[in-house]
């Protein structure tokens, strides 16, 4: 499914260091929703001012991702959102109003 963000949308992120063996080995979980919410750039400013994310991602293996929030569910978006969706919205010249990105069924 295919939905279009703004500078404006509320999104959330969700991280998690959590392992669990599967067929001998152990494998980080990915995050089921989002620790916080709000537009990207207050987002990148919570995620900077977290410490235990921070920390966690310096040192050890972590599984993180974007969410947005469709009819009630958080639902993850799939691809490199730093690529896909802040560089085109802040960083590119000339800036987008808006992407089209892909998220989870």
């Amino acid at each position: 499914m295919k939905i279009t963000i703004t500078r404006k949308t509320r999104l959330g992120f969700g991280w998690s260091s959590f392992v669990e063996q599967v067929n001998d080995r152990l494998v980080i979980l990915p995050p089921t929703g989002p620790d916080y919410v709000g537009t990207i750039k207050t987002l990148r400013a919570k995620i900077a001012s977290d410490a235990n994310y921070q920390a966690s991602r310096n040192t050890c293996s972590v599984a993180s991702c974007f969410f947005v929030k469709i009819g009630g569910t958080w639902k993850k978006i799939r691809g490199d959102f730093y690529l896909e969706v802040y560089f085109p919205l802040y960083k590119d010249y000339p800036r987008k109003s808006s992407v089209e990105v892909e998220v989870e069924d």
